[in-house]
């Protein structure tokens, strides 16, 4: 699976506006923007899958650049989870 979580990003930002984002990476497949469920925003991450590794090695160079001011941390999402259980 070709997947990474986004961290850290604008509490606006939108799944258009994500695949956007990272498409200049390479074909997106799908963005995903998390959102609370008793309230109608965002949690300030989301999941973004490519079509193609190279692309999702592209967006990994990503980490801590930034989106509307935000410093956002990109990983694989295979990853994350994996530090959650920790």
């Amino acid at each position: 699976m070709n997947k990474i979580i986004v961290t850290n990003l604008p509490l606006w930002i939108s799944e258009i506006h994500l695949k956007r984002v990272f498409e200049r990476c390479g074909k997106v497949c799908q963005a995903q923007i998390m959102l609370d469920r008793k309230f109608p925003r965002t949690l300030g991450y989301g999941y973004v899958t490519f079509a193609h590794e190279d692309a999702m090695q592209k967006a990994l160079a990503l980490h801590q650049s930034k989106i509307d001011g935000n410093e956002i941390s990109v990983q694989l999402a295979e990853e994350h989870l994996l530090e959650k259980v920790k």
